[in-house]
């Protein structure tokens, strides 16, 4: 006999759960749920005042970075990843919900690494796990002809991919 008991938030969106914490049931307002967490997932800069003189004053700017990743978005309703990522095969609704964080988080990653808010390595670290964008990686793009063009390095293999785009040209 499962013995239920409930979350102790008075949220009425929560999950109940069983005795192990996995959630029974999905509910369709938990992807109403992820739009709202996405919403929240913004970034909050804080300047402290690192010294003060007669030149001026120096500040300190910390960034409290709130990347939206699935992991936060199930602390947030209170269930763990491997449910929403059964939830997502499930429910299709779902399933473009969290690709949504997913996009948001890549998108995040990719303007504030450049843009030198986050750090860089972490930012491409992050970007490698979770979004398999590696550095190392020739850029490959598809036409719809199915011909693979690879982008290695355009100055040692320009003549040839000039080669490659006129052979598409003139399939078409």
């Amino acid at each position: 006999m499962d013995t239920k008991i409930t979350t102790k938030s008075t949220d009425i969106d929560k999950p109940e759960v069983n005795i192990m914490g996995r959630p029974l049931e999905y509910k369709p307002i938990y992807r109403k749920r992820a739009l709202e967490y996405l919403k929240e997932c913004n970034d909050e800069w804080e300047y402290l005042t690192k010294s003060e003189g007669s030149k001026g004053t120096v500040y300190e700017i910390k960034n409290k970075v709130r990347l939206p990743t699935l992991e936060g978005f199930g602390e947030y309703i209170g269930v763990t990843k491997i449910s929403l990522l059964r939830w997502a095969e499930r429910f299709k609704d779902f399933s473009h919900a969290l690709n949504k964080i997913r996009q948001a988080q890549a998108v995040r990653l990719i303007n504030s690494g450049l843009g030198g808010q986050y750090d860089g390595k972490m930012a491409l670290g992050l970007l490698s796990a979770n979004h398999g964008i590696r550095p190392d990686q020739p850029e490959t793009r598809e036409q719809s002809t199915n011909i693979t063009i690879n982008f290695v390095n355009f100055t040692q293999q320009g003549n040839a991919v000039v080669k490659e785009v006129e052979k598409i040209r003139e399939m078409e």
